[in-house]
């Protein structure tokens, strides 16, 4: 797999690990990979990322459903500069989503440009 692909698809799920998995739901301290572990991905742990980070948002999803508006505030556990943020479950969920979308595009035209042609993965097909 090409190291910028894989770099790339790791980001685009980084956010959603960090801000939920981290930030929302504590589940774990450190959620960003390094550049020397994202560079030995193969396809299996790209899935598996994938998969976790879909946890993440049904968790979200069901734990948070009446106070999805809710403010948390804290650190986040990957910054060490003592910073308190404050976001609803809400935001960083639409933030993750919005993030993961705009990196699909990015993966689809890198991998147009390595001669593959992705399938449709888009959820509504008009005829």
């Amino acid at each position: 797999m090409s190291v910028i692909l894989a770099l790339t698809v790791s980001f685009c799920l980084t956010v959603t690990h960090a801000w939920l998995g981290s930030f929302v739901l504590s589940k774990t301290s450190s959620p960003l990979l390094t550049k020397e572990v994202i560079q030995t991905m193969q396809v299996g742990d790209i899935e598996r990322y994938f998969q976790e980070a879909d946890r993440y948002v049904e968790e979200v999803i069901e734990s948070f459903t009446d106070t999805f508006d809710e403010l948390i505030e804290k650190e986040p556990s990957w910054k060490a500069n003592g910073q308190v943020i404050g976001k609803t479950p809400r935001q960083l969920l639409i933030h993750s989503i919005t993030h993961e979308f705009h990196h699909k595009g990015q993966i689809v035209a890198m991998l147009r440009l390595l001669n593959h042609t992705p399938e449709n993965t888009d959820i509504l097909v008009l005829e």
